[in-house]
């Protein structure tokens, strides 16, 4: 298969670049926006194509009841209680170690929210089923080419060590990190590019993988309805955003603003 394009290429240039999403032109220093055009539709039926080929891999991940390694399992509630602890544990020592920057001032503080946000895991009611899943999905993690997306490097997060990526996880946990990457896409567009993303293209894309993912997603898999599937959600991107705030803090420092501001918006947040 040629590749003609990946997703980061995609996002940065019809996504995040509004000259192109918006049919912008500069005229006399300023902006002119003509009209919305073709392009960001088809981008974001791409987006939806992206959710659909997730939904899929997920319910083939979570087929194979015969092979104790992958069979989806019910989560226990010891087990839910020990995730929720290690979690727990990981936030406290994060905010603990906060530097004292503008950068962190929306958050700092609030350690003890987000750590009752996190406890909510385990009083959510049915939850779904526990599969293998990728482990560190995002956008970068995925191709776009002539037949198709491809996900790929299903090693897990590499910071973690190999079992607990091995460990069977709610598969919206993947699609968390999905939507947490499409906050890094528009953000980074303005940190290395100078380009405010137009307004309202994180939702829209945002929506747009979740159609497509819970159209195809084994609904077996799933909390039954949608107000457990976005609770579990919500809580899902708060402890990839709280794994993100730590990991820019120890390597790209001008990039903190970015989890951060997942973390306020998460926090403010009904659940």
């Amino acid at each position: 298969m040629t590749v003609d394009a990946d997703i980061e290429a995609i996002v940065h240039r019809d996504l995040a670049d509004p000259h192109r999403l918006l049919g912008a032109h500069p005229n006399n220093g300023g902006v002119v926006v003509r009209a919305f055009r073709p392009a960001a539709a088809k981008v974001l039926a791409r987006v939806r194509d992206l959710g659909t080929v997730t939904g899929e891999l997920h319910t083939v991940l979570g087929a194979e009841a015969a092979d104790p390694a992958f069979a989806p399992e019910q989560p226990s509630t010891e087990a839910l209680a020990i995730l929720t602890a290690t979690i727990d544990e990981e936030i406290e020592s994060l905010f603990l170690e906060l530097p004292e920057i503008d950068a962190v001032a929306p958050i700092a503080g609030h350690s003890a929210e987000v750590r009752d946000r996190l406890q909510l895991l385990s009083h959510v009611g049915a939850r779904g089923k526990l599969i293998r899943t990728h482990g560190d999905l995002h956008l970068g993690q995925t191709m776009l080419g002539d037949e198709g997306w491809v996900v790929l490097d299903f090693e897990g997060e590499p910071a973690r060590p190999l079992l607990e990526r091995r460990r069977k996880r709610s598969p919206l946990r993947d699609v968390a990190g999905m939507l947490r990457s499409f906050a890094y896409a528009a953000s980074a567009s303005e940190l290395q590019r100078g380009l405010t993303a137009p307004e309202g293209w994180e939702e829209r894309a945002r929506e747009s993988f979740l159609a497509g993912y819970l159209e195809a997603v084994d609904s077996v898999l799933m909390p039954p309805g949608e107000p457990p599937t976005r609770t579990m959600l919500s809580i899902f991107e708060l402890e990839k955003a709280v794994y993100e705030l730590r990991y820019e803090l120890n390597n790209r420092p001008d990039w903190v603003g970015i989890p951060v501001a997942g973390i306020a918006r998460l926090l403010e947040e009904p659940l």
